[in-house]
């Protein structure tokens, strides 16, 4: 049901040529942009978040930004040109700042698209056995 008292919210990041996905009351915004780009990248993200922010206030829901993680992604020799993880997104009077790892439905990504992040989190919640296996050949 969440969904569809949502469904207005991809009309408001289509004018802004953004990207929307939603998952029960989750949603992430993505946009492709060039290495150069990054600023007019950034201020078409913050214009777009202003007008879902407005888009909540109407329709009585609320931007958690504690919950707003942003992640800068792409090939790791392209990330070297970003300085730090890439520039922070102005939310209102909160700062959003880069982060290298995000988690997204459980799992984590990675700003140069690895899954060492995700892989580095699980390896821990397994016990430490080592398994050896033998095979015989039989040659008769």
């Amino acid at each position: 049901m969440f969904i569809l008292y949502v469904a207005d919210l991809e009309d408001v990041a289509a004018k802004h040529s953004v990207n929307i996905h939603g998952y029960a009351d989750d949603t992430q915004l993505y946009l492709d942009g060039r290495r150069n780009d990054a600023t007019s990248t950034v201020h078409r993200l913050e214009s777009c978040i202003t007008d879902v922010g407005q888009w909540m206030s109407v329709n009585r829901l609320r931007l958690n930004t504690d919950k707003t993680e942003l992640l800068w992604a792409g090939p790791r020799h392209g990330q070297s040109s970003l300085t730090g993880c890439g520039p922070s997104v102005q939310l209102g009077a909160d700062t959003v700042t880069p982060q290298d790892d995000v988690r997204l439905l459980e799992v984590t990504i990675s700003s140069d698209l690895s899954l060492q992040g995700h892989c580095s989190q699980l390896i821990p919640c397994y016990p430490s056995r080592l398994l050896i296996t033998h095979s015989t050949v039989y040659q008769g």
